[in-house]
């Protein structure tokens, strides 16, 4: 019985949990790639964007895209949205994701959302004595924003993240991903549609 015990109480310990902290780009069992920056380029009323596939599958998994409307009311809308099974982390129940700190953990304790979420998002009309003409959404705002993600792959789940520069346009820096045996392919990025 008391080796029974033992092995009830050991165990927990033993099973190593999934999941990786926000900025951690050296520990083992993590692959991160500092790529080449992809900034995704605005032009008035249309969309560009850019397909990623996480596992290497030849199957695109997610995809960044910014849009940009002017005229007497314009917007801007930054989004990211799932293709396949990825999921991404925010923490209030809104369409937004959260910006993650340094050293946060990103585990299966977050809340996570499948499909669109937005990242960032600015709507500007001649200001009325009801409103103030401009409304913004979104936390990524930013030189340095972190987006976490994980990806559902069959029986496992990689966690990860992106590093966002929102300043000005969206630019994707760099990620890093659990190591499972599988791979991120380099960046994809598509033109305008």
């Amino acid at each position: 019985m008391r080796k029974l015990v033992f092995i009830f109480f050991v165990f927990p310990f033993l099973v190593k949990a999934q999941g990786i902290a926000v900025g951690d780009t050296v520990s083992t069992g993590i692959i991160y790639k500092n790529i080449k920056d992809t900034t995704l380029p605005f032009s008035v009323y249309s969309t560009s964007f850019c397909n990623i596939d996480i596992d290497n599958d030849n199957v695109y998994d997610l995809r960044f895209s910014y849009t940009y409307n002017a005229g007497i009311f314009y917007s801007i809308l930054k989004n990211v949205t799932a293709i396949s099974n990825v999921e991404f982390g925010y923490s209030s129940n809104n369409n937004y994701a959260d910006t993650l700190p340094d050293n946060f953990v990103i585990n299966n304790t977050l809340n996570w959302k499948k499909t669109g979420i937005g990242l960032y998002s600015t709507y500007t009309a001649p200001p009325q004595p009801w409103s103030p003409g401009t409304i913004i959404t979104g936390e990524f705002t930013t030189a340095n924003d972190y987006l976490g993600f994980r990806k559902i792959a069959g029986s496992d789940t990689i966690y990860g993240w992106f590093l966002l520069d929102m300043t000005n346009t969206l630019k994707i820096k760099s990620f890093a991903y659990e190591n499972h045996s599988v791979g991120i392919q380099e960046l994809n990025t598509k033109g305008s549609i």
